[in-house]
């Protein structure tokens, strides 16, 4: 019906209809072979896969070094094999006049095969020595294939002087087809060499033409399936040397790949490491100048009235410091002052910006002493402890301050849950704690400890200390819940910062 099944190729031409499907054109154009000659078109490469132009002189030197190797050991076997023939066949005086003369005449033929053989293998075993791995050494496999074919077509020539069998050259053909490799026309050139030798033998040698037709036919029955078998391991050999060299491309590939692969890494290490060098660079002049804003401070307050002789200026949400920092929401208040959250209209992170009420502090040291922390905490880099990043007089003359704003939950709220802590967290806690009284050991001048507010569970960056993981089984409660009272007012905590002047509270869960 037109349908092209089986068909490579087929276009269906649809011309406008005027009275039905006689009007309905098919135009197919025939590829040269049907749907079982595609599959053949599939399987021919699985059978005999292609080679690249690069590996076709590879291959044929991996032939041809396979060949010798097997030469040099079937060679030499062949000259004793050959010799025990001479000797087997050699006729003496005695057994010639007591044998039959076809029979002598047969022996004096099958030791002449053997002597001639015997000669040839001799000249190619030299040939091998001298010449086995050079470009001629390539046809060692067809010559000696050759010389053996031509060797069993003689001697069953001469077999037909007394026993008709073409045996002998049946069993070199298979020898030829399993230990010599031959490509497809070697082995066709090879093979068909023999036969035409034996063919030629029979009709010398083979007197009677019943027995010659019947000797004749056994050629072709053998050389055939030596044919295939050749082919067969030829094949064999090609796939097998096609998919070493496929492996080994694939590795050079992937080796290259991971070499890429590291040099990327390496050179994005490398700039990770000069960036974190940079930004550590741009801390240390970020501390350097907090640093020397409070040391102005500290020379302003020195000659001034740090009161200002009235109450502090509250704050309003929107209000810009610096020409920097945008007042936010108010985290919390207490006597000190304020904390609102803010925003770095530099970098667009999140601050928490602390304004300090000069009615806080009735004596100057006391706004000396909170500078000098400023200028302490400006100096510690740890990533325990929450950054100091600006601190400066505002226009109306407050007194503020600007740190790394950290959200989380205080040890305190933690604390409060009257649950038992496991040693692990606590562990871990207290030594996060540990590390960051160790950072500024030696460079806070006012000696306080830090307290359960001072320490935040941070449930991500850089600060965390792992306190989110402080959450015991519900119902268990703690051994001690013991908690010592605090003196004084008790100033709001802020997520990351630390108020100067803060009471520390004991914690008596160690």
């Amino acid at each position: 019906e037109g349908r092209g099944e089986g068909l490579r190729g087929g276009v269906l031409d649809e011309r406008p209809p005027d009275g039905g499907f006689a009007d309905r054109h098919l135009r197919i154009h025939l590829a040269p072979c049907d749907r079982r000659g595609l599959l053949v078109d599939e399987r021919l490469p699985a059978l005999l896969p292609p080679l690249e132009p690069d590996q076709v002189d590879a291959f044929r030197a991996e032939v041809a070094e396979q060949n010798r190797r097997r030469l040099m050991v079937l060679a030499p076997l062949m000259l004793v094999v050959h010799a025990v023939h001479l000797w087997l066949f050699s006729t003496s005086a005695e057994q010639r006049a007591t044998l039959a003369p076809s029979v002598v005449h047969w022996r004096d033929a099958v030791w002449s095969v053997h002597a001639v053989t015997e000669v040839a293998v001799v000249g190619f075993v030299a040939f091998l020595w001298l010449a086995g791995r050079t470009r001629a050494g390539r046809w060692a496999g067809a010559m000696a294939a050759v010389l053996w074919l031509l060797h069993a077509a003689a001697t069953a020539g001469a077999d037909q002087l007394n026993v008709p069998t073409v045996a002998p050259y049946m069993a070199y053909a298979v020898v030829v087809g399993v230990f010599v490799l031959l490509t497809p026309l070697e082995a066709v050139t090879v093979l068909g060499v023999g036969l035409a030798a034996l063919t030629a033998a029979l009709f010398e040698m083979q007197p009677s033409h019943t027995v010659r037709t019947e000797q004749l036919l056994n050629g072709p029955s053998v050389t055939l399936p030596a044919l295939l078998l050749s082919g067969f391991l030829y094949a064999a050999r090609r796939r097998d040397f096609v998919q070493r060299a496929t492996i080994d491309r694939q590795q050079q590939a992937l080796a290259t790949l991971n070499a890429e692969l590291e040099q990327r890494v390496r050179d994005q290490v490398a700039e990770i490491t000069q960036r974190a060098a940079e930004v550590e660079v741009l801390n240390v002049r970020l501390r350097a100048q907090v640093r020397a804003q409070a040391d102005q401070l500290a020379a302003a307050l020195a000659s001034s009235d740090p009161t200002g002789g009235h109450a502090m200026d509250r704050l309003v949400e929107g209000r810009v410091l610096s020409g920097r920092f945008e007042v936010g929401g108010r985290l919390g208040a207490g006597g000190m002052g304020e904390v609102h959250a803010g925003i770095d209209r530099e970098t667009g992170e999140r601050v928490a910006i602390k304004v300090v009420n000069p009615a806080a502090w009735p004596q100057p040291e006391d706004l000396q002493r909170f500078l000098r922390e400023v200028r302490t905490a400006a100096s510690v880099s740890h990533p325990a402890v929450v950054r100091m990043l600006h601190v400066d007089v505002s226009d109306t003359g407050l007194l503020f301050q600007v740190q790394e704003l950290v959200e989380g939950t205080s040890l305190e709220t933690c604390t409060a849950a009257e649950r038992a802590f496991e040693p692990g967290p606590v562990a871990r806690v207290g030594a996060a704690l540990c590390e960051a009284r160790g950072a500024r050991a030696g460079r806070d001048p006012s000696g306080r400890e830090a307290g359960e507010r001072d320490a935040d569970a941070v449930a991500a960056g850089p600060q965390a200390a792992g306190l989110r993981h402080l959450q015991a089984p519900p119902g268990h409660r703690r051994r001690d819940a013991g908690h010592a009272d605090r003196q004084g007012p008790r100033h709001p905590g802020v997520h990351g910062t630390r108020g100067p002047g803060r009471r520390a509270g004991a914690v008596r869960e160690r």
